[in-house]
């Protein structure tokens, strides 16, 4: 089956899709990817040359322009994760809110290529009680065109992502295809941060080999997979902090953050529970954002080195195999990584979908 990636960023949802199989065989063919940062282009090309990505704004786009940039009659599938951020509205539709415009432009393109699936990713609040029917919307209109839906709120850490982060998806199938749409259920191995980033090589701020050797074989079995592909640790090198820093981020202990040091040792008062939190490796990751290199952000020291976890640690967390390098600044990278969606979650609907048609 073919599939279009719409705001597809360095392309989670298309990885994903691309490693999915069913009976030994893949089950579909990433056609292209469409997204207006050109930065996140030259990644993925440097690391998938031969599948297309269309660098535009999708605002403007048509669904036409999108299938002959495709090179495909036919559409099967199409996924995105559009962001949105009206969640809440006073006297008005939802999907009428100019924060939710490019939600509204990927219903719109999905639909003007009909395709026999469409997926699409976003924050849980869309379908939250708190702020309103925003996804309720969205499946309205899905079902007036002709598609029958299906909506959950998942916990990667379920699918054997080595991170808590939960993301609402709305599955869409055709209603012509007869098929009852579902999302799975996770049943992977609780995967650890020690499991799943263990085997590189302790970095100090500022310094570390790209590429460098690894120093051990693969100590799990997650290890082991994300390897696959790769003779070399790319995008391990550690983010500067000063020496002061790294003395106050020294006091912090495996799984403690700020809140948990004395108050005379804190960095300040005010900030949330897992602001200069360090990792515990017993324990799955928190929310992989693109402001990992920053500790004072969340829980991103790393558990045994005092600094900040690096661009390929980050990378593993989220599921990326070693062989997907990362290019531009770091905070390019990191701000890549933080908006993906996990491939491993990906996988894990591209594989279930696949299953029900």
């Amino acid at each position: 089956m073919t599939v279009v990636d719409l705001f597809a960023g360095i392309g989670g949802l298309a990885e994903g899709f691309s490693r999915a199989r069913i009976g030994g065989r893949h089950a579909y063919s990433v056609a292209l990817l469409v997204d207006n940062d050109p930065e996140a282009c030259y990644t993925f090309k440097r690391n998938r040359p031969n599948v297309r990505y269309w660098v535009a704004d999708l605002r403007h786009a048509i669904a036409s322009e999108v299938r002959k940039r495709s090179g495909q009659r036919w559409i099967d599938v199409v996924v995105g994760g559009p962001p949105c951020q009206g969640m809440s509205a006073a006297g008005r539709r939802l999907l009428d809110d100019p924060r939710n415009a490019l939600l509204k432009d990927f219903v719109r393109i999905a639909l003007g290529l009909r395709p026999k699936v469409i997926l699409l990713e976003n924050v849980p609040s869309m379908f939250g009680e708190k702020h309103g029917t925003l996804g309720a919307e969205v499946e309205e209109q899905l079902r007036q065109f002709g598609y029958k839906t299906a909506a959950k709120v998942l916990q990667a850490s379920d699918f054997g992502v080595p991170q808590v982060r939960r993301r609402a998806f709305l599955l869409a199938v055709r209603s012509t295809l007869k098929v009852e749409p579902s999302l799975p259920l996770g049943n992977g191995p609780t995967v650890t941060v020690e499991e799943a980033i263990g085997d590189l090589p302790a970095v100090s701020p500022g310094n570390g080999e790209d590429p460098a050797a690894y120093p051990t074989p693969p100590k799990s079995e997650y290890q082991a997979a994300r390897r696959q592909g790769s003779g070399l640790i790319f995008n391990h090198r550690g983010y500067n902090h000063s020496a002061e820093f790294v003395k106050k981020l020294s006091i912090i202990p495996e799984g403690g953050s700020n809140g948990a040091l004395p108050k005379r040792r804190r960095f300040s008062e005010g900030y949330y529970s897992q602001a200069y939190g360090r990792l515990h490796r017993e324990q799955p990751a928190y929310t992989i954002t693109g402001s990992y290199h920053n500790p004072g952000s969340g829980r991103f020291i790393h558990y045994r080195d005092v600094r900040s976890i690096t661009t390929r640690e980050a990378a593993r967390l989220q599921g990326f195999d070693d062989s997907f390098v990362f290019h531009g600044y770091m905070a390019t990278q990191a701000r890549h990584i933080g908006n993906a969606v996990p491939p491993i979650l990906s996988q894990a609907l591209a594989e279930h979908i696949a299953a029900l048609l």
